[in-house]
């Protein structure tokens, strides 16, 4: 498992900021494939909390089926979630809605991506 420390220097080094985009390279998702477009946090007890990333699957979207995933981060750590909760601003949006087509279509947890690719 990567230690905070050790994503952070990663995440300055690579993107030089810390975004969205970085959980994914950090966590070795393929960002040419999903192209992140938000994010949810939830604060489970104490000093826990999950985190998911609201993509586009590009693949998906080529193929003219639903292309809008959540990729949940199995091992955001609250280090993380200390870093963001000053840089985002929370925008809630009602569910169901089909503006635009912007649902979320498929949820999926970070060590599934990789079975995802294959279909």
């Amino acid at each position: 498992m990567i230690t905070p420390e050790e994503i952070e220097v990663k995440i300055e080094f690579e993107t030089n900021v810390f975004d969205l985009k970085s959980l994914l390279i950090t966590r070795n998702i393929d960002v040419n494939r999903y192209e992140s477009i938000g994010a949810g946090f939830y604060h489970q007890y104490e000093d826990c909390y999950d985190a998911s990333i609201i993509c586009i699957d590009r693949v998906k979207f080529l193929k003219r089926e639903p292309y809008i995933i959540k990729i949940i981060l199995e091992d955001f750590t609250n280090e993380e979630y200390t870093l963001f909760r000053e840089k985002f601003e929370t925008v809630m949006a009602p569910n169901n809605r089909r503006y635009y087509d912007l649902n979320i279509d498929t949820v999926i947890l970070q060590s599934e991506i990789n079975k995802l690719i294959n279909t």
